[in-house]
């Protein structure tokens, strides 16, 4: 009997063993994206989850959770389980915007992710309607000026990029514009397309179709640099707008997962990134300056970026802005 016992205790702790030297991933793994589908970083979202797939051996699933500027989606990887196997898409507007503005947060941004890497910035377009009476930054401030009030600025999510422009141009240029918020980038470019907004913000790759057939204006660039497919279109920086910056983006994990296994998921993504072809079909030159930095570099950069976040912050409060 003690021999059986004994050959059990044996077999089980073998077992145990086993399992605990599981190479990771051993089974499927998701991807939590805080914004509806259908937006502007929905083809990179899946295009980074297929190549992972392919690169960890495992299915990565993505799954979208909207709402609340993207706290919704954040709240889901924050209470995940901290083995690796959820993983989330996130943005310099809820790491580091939205917990500055003071609203009850079921998570705290600092403490309740560990960072993965900066996937890279986003280089969006300021559009304007084809029937707006301005198709350039100094006339919409013009007429901005002369019609209180009566541009409409199609923005997505409250306190997110789109609204942080508004506010810098209104805060800079004197002008009072009336926000329109909708559930996405889609939703606003759509509203731009069929004229029940006079501005819209997305990248390059979604707009410059509707630019090209005359449909949409290109007004401004949030770029650190001109765009080469719209050379003559100035930047924030040209505007001299305050506090205004590229959003980037990146990805984390729920606090706790063992730098092993954060190490390996930021190697299946810094493959992807360091291959040109993906890179010129889904990060693209025009849209996005890719980055790529580590685990260590991006907890640096994450630090510098909350300063950033607290300023902007405060524009938004300035500009009458309450979290809900």
């Amino acid at each position: 009997m003690k021999a059986r016992i004994l050959a059990v205790l044996l077999a089980l702790a073998a077992s145990a063993h086993t399992l605990a030297q599981s190479p990771f991933p051993s089974k499927p793994l998701r991807v939590i994206v805080p914004f509806p589908p259908g937006g502007a970083v929905d083809p990179l979202v899946r295009a980074l989850a297929n190549g992972m797939t392919e690169r960890l051996g495992q299915p990565v699933i993505v799954e979208n959770r909207p709402g609340a500027t993207g706290t919704i989606g954040m709240n889901v990887c924050a209470k995940s389980a901290p083995d690796g196997y959820t993983f989330c898409f996130v943005t310099s507007d809820g790491m580091t915007v939205i917990p500055a503005l003071g609203g009850a947060l079921p998570f705290d941004a600092e403490k309740d992710f560990e960072p993965v890497t900066l996937l890279g910035f986003a280089q969006p377009v300021l559009v304007a309607a084809a029937r707006s009476p301005f198709d350039s930054f100094a006339g919409l401030v013009a007429y901005a000026r002369a019609n209180p009030a009566k541009v409409n600025f199609g923005t997505f999510g409250e306190g997110g990029s789109s609204h942080q422009l508004l506010e810098a141009i209104q805060h800079d240029t004197k002008t009072r514009i009336t926000n329109v918020p909708y559930k996405g980038t889609g939703p606003a470019v759509q509203a731009a397309l069929a004229g029940e907004v006079d501005l819209a913000l997305s990248i390059l790759p979604v707009v410059l179709p509707h630019i090209k057939a005359g449909r949409l204006k290109p007004i401004l660039v949030l770029a650190r640099a001109r765009l080469p497919a719209l050379p003559e279109v100035p930047t924030y920086r040209d505007e001299s707008l305050p506090l205004v910056r590229t959003t980037w983006f990146g990805i984390v994990v729920p606090a706790g997962v063992p730098p092993g296994t954060i190490r390996r998921l930021h190697e299946a993504i810094a493959a992807l990134l360091g291959d040109a072809r993906w890179r010129e079909r889904f990060m693209p030159a025009d849209s996005y300056e890719v980055s790529g930095d580590g685990p260590n570099e991006f907890a640096r950069f994450l630090a510098t970026s909350r300063a950033d976040g607290k300023a902007i912050a405060q524009l938004l409060r300035a500009g009458g802005y309450r979290p809900e």
